[in-house]
């Protein structure tokens, strides 16, 4: 269709059929395809004439130059309709169109009628359709891979497939599966992942995000009644008398499994021994959730003292600059009395020189031409002329040197008062990353009070001797790696914790009062709920791209968008699978990837075509945008302090901007082929590690090592121990950030690998 106008002269309107229907008419099924035979040629997105796209609901609700085309509920009120029906000119289609679109039928304008009349709604037509087979295959390429919070699973998308790996056990301990998906992840290609804070996973595909979660540790049958101690295997203690262990039944407790043995005394870390030869291997920790906390407030501490490092280095060059400004503007203000005195004498001269030049002329008036007399005022009239002009001159400036000491006065004290603003801004950061320290030293000192020695009282192996449990008599179930000892997790259990004993119904725990539970020890990953249903577009336009958790998981950031047309960005309620905003606008490409800010007021973007953007995170209004690559921005992160934004690009470059200002600071080159993921490592240093499809791994673009095939995507875990690559054959590798090396590789699994097609 051309533009829509409103004319004043109808043209010979068409016949319209008479629809007897209460149904909802279908936009996607019934009314597309009409526009797309005689509308989407001349109104689709990449040619809008008059500004008008046809191709969904909501761009024709949007209108074009001449305004909405459509008033829902109000066909006869419609521009669409009523141009459509050649009751209004211009006329659509017109006559002798180059795209060969024809006049609706009776029927379709009827149909056309009725669909707006019932609201105009509908999904977007102009996205692709759902595919209606998907095809499975084994290329295991990696496209998307996450580290859980805690830093113990790391999940990769081969395929269709998820899977998850256990980074303590360092083993496969899942492969999530739904029986919708024929028993895959997603029936597309899996496109993203991301962690919650409470351990969710949610994977993208086409047209839906699904949400995955291990179960917690909960017990599922109580036995109640009293519970005493279970006595010492006889044989245990004669071998570990035999070891010239020290050991004494009537206090200690010891357990065994094939190859280890653990030995509890009152006071006393848990012992992990050899179990053929009874050599030492290794003290458990006493308190290893303590421990956890401590490592994790020592990240916090140095995150908090850096910021008092930055806000107190800042502090005096905000003084310095607010001083200058104010400067500027008492200077300003000074030089305006001299300027307004300038100009008062400049215009009383020009005054003077007006007025003799007034009697000089009415002189020569009286004066006889051709006389001595005439010809000598008339040059004096002339030799005035100059001076009159240079009098005007000097006024004019004058006058425009009051308007620009004026200017620079308000400029200055506007660069004052905003130089002042910041400078108390950042003085109450510091003060506030002050208390923080302070506030951290003292849960220091909490935590290092309860890193004592608690009484364990019970122990078991699991039957497969690869996992050790310890329990407290505070109720603490710990976990630990059998074979060295290593912590694993911990389970709330009830106070009085006297025994603990495995078999094939799962964990058992004794307690003193509350009776004998049993725990699980199976805990396989479930699907917990979804976000669309992989079909239509209304929800989600496309392949979901990129994921990010907010809000401590909560709400979800979702990336997508049809390639070449549309980005769009949503957030939605975990909880109740809701839509909570949307910018449909956000880009012109799809969306790959998405971080937030540390206080998550804002959101940053990266998008194939070419552009990063920030947002507010809860309207996603558009705050800025990131202009400096040549090529498309395939990864994007926010520094832990909020203070810098780093992208990486197609263009072989990285690069790093003010978060507040928006400005590129730096750039980093030396790739050979694209950046394809970066991230800040952690909150003490803020160095900047990256992959690409040449291979390399660099931190602040020095090599540190290289993955086996072109390198797709990258995560970093939260204390940025951990680095998670995954390469075009299937390879998950494990790189120490410390020890800059490979300290784990999980080839491709062969079965339950898949790929999409549409």
């Amino acid at each position: 269709m051309l533009p829509l106008f409103l004319a004043s002269v109808a043209a010979a309107p068409l016949p319209v059929a008479t629809l007897e229907r209460t149904t909802p008419v279908a936009f996607q099924e019934e009314i597309l395809p009409v526009f797309r035979k005689n509308c989407l040629a001349c109104h689709n997105q990449t040619k809008s004439k008059a500004g008008l796209v046809m191709e969904s609901p909501a761009t024709i609700l949007k209108g074009g130059d001449s305004g909405p085309a459509v008033v829902p509920g109000k066909a006869e009120e419609s521009l669409l309709f009523l141009t459509s029906a050649h009751i209004e000119d211009p006329v659509m289609p017109p006559s002798g169109n180059s795209s060969r679109a024809v006049d609706l039928t009776p029927a379709q304008l009827a149909l056309l009628k009725l669909w707006i009349n019932q609201g105009a709604k509908g999904a977007s037509g102009a996205v692709a359709a759902a595919p209606q087979h998907w095809e499975r295959t084994v290329r295991a390429a990696i496209y998307a891979v996450a580290i859980s919070p805690d830093g113990h699973y790391a999940a990769c998308g081969r395929g269709q497939t998820v899977q998850v790996y256990d980074l303590r056990s360092r083993t496969l301990c899942a492969e999530l599966k739904d029986p919708a998906a024929d028993g895959a992840t997603h029936r597309d290609v899996v496109q993203s992942l991301a962690f919650a804070a409470d351990g969710t996973l949610a994977s993208g595909g086409f047209r839906e995000v699904k949400l995955w979660r291990q179960p917690a540790w909960l017990p599922v049958a109580t036995v109640p009644g009293k519970v005493a101690p279970a006595p010492v295997d006889p044989a245990l203690v004669e071998k570990l008398a035999k070891f010239q262990v020290p050991f004494l039944p009537a206090t200690q407790v010891a357990r065994a499994s094939l190859d280890r043995i653990v030995v509890l005394e009152p006071g006393k870390a848990p012992r992990l021994l050899d179990g053929a030869t009874g050599k030492p291997l290794k003290e458990l920790p006493a308190r290893p959730d303590v421990e956890a906390d401590l490592e994790q407030l020592g990240r916090d501490e140095a995150m908090a003292k850096r910021l008092v490092a930055l806000h107190t280095a800042a502090i005096p060059k905000l003084e310095e600059g607010l001083k200058k400004e104010e400067e500027a503007a008492t200077q300003a203000g000074t030089s305006l009395p001299v300027a307004r005195q300038t100009a008062a004498l400049r215009s009383a001269e020009l005054t003077a020189l007006q007025r003799q030049s007034k009697w000089i002329e009415a002189e020569v008036a009286l004066l006889k031409t051709g006389t001595p007399e005439h010809k000598a005022a008339s040059d004096k009239l002339t030799a005035l002329g100059p001076k009159l002009t240079a009098a005007a001159t000097q006024e004019a400036d004058a006058k425009r040197a009051i308007e620009l000491t004026e200017r620079n006065r308000e400029t200055g004290a506007r660069l004052a008062g905003d130089a002042l603003a910041k400078l108390a801004l950042t003085r109450a950061r510091k003060s506030e990353a002050e208390a923080s320290v302070t506030a951290l030293a003292e849960r220091r000192k909490t935590l290092e009070a309860l890193r004592g020695a608690p009484e364990a009282t019970a122990a078991a192996f699991s039957p497969d001797g690869t996992l050790l449990f310890v329990g407290l008599n505070g109720g603490a179930i710990h976990v630990y790696q059998a074979t060295d000892g290593r912590y694993l997790e911990s389970l709330a259990a009830p106070d009085g914790l006297v025994d603990l004993q495995i078999d094939a119904a799962g964990l058992h725990s004794g307690h003193r009062d509350a009776g004998r539970l049993t725990w699980r020890l199976d805990r396989p990953w479930e699907l917990t709920g979804r976000i669309g249903d992989g079909v239509a577009s209304d929800l989600l336009e496309d392949r979901v791209t990129a994921l990010a958790f907010a809000a401590g998981g909560t709400r979800l950031v979702t990336g997508t968008g049809e390639a070449s047309r549309s980005g769009v960005i949503q957030i939605w309620d975990v909880a109740l699978r809701k839509e909570l905003a949307r910018n449909a606008e956000a880009h012109r490409d799809t969306i790959v990837a998405v971080a937030l800010s540390p206080d998550q007021s804002k959101l940053v973007t990266a998008s194939t075509d070419g552009l990063a953007k920030v947002f507010r995170a809860e309207s996603l209004d558009l705050v800025r945008s990131l202009e400096a690559h040549t090529g498309q921005v395939l990864d994007v992160d926010w520094s832990h302090d909020g203070r810098m934004i780093v992208t990486a690009g197609a263009d072989q470059q990285i690069k790093l901007w003010d978060a507040e200002t928006g400005e590129a600071v730096k750039s980093l080159t030396g790739w050979t082929r694209e950046v394809t993921s970066v991230s800040f490592l952690s909150a003490a240093s803020e160095q900047v590690i990256s992959t690409s499809g040449d291979k390399s791994v660099k931190l602040d673009a020095t090599p540190i090592g290289q993955g086996g095939q072109f390198l797709h995507t990258a995560a970093v875990s939260a204390d940025g121990k951990w680095l998670a690559t995954g390469d075009e054959d299937g390879n998950l590798q494990i790189w120490s950030a410390d020890a800059k090396k490979v300290e784990m590789s999980f080839p491709a699994q062969g079965s339950g690998l898949a790929s999409a097609g549409r």
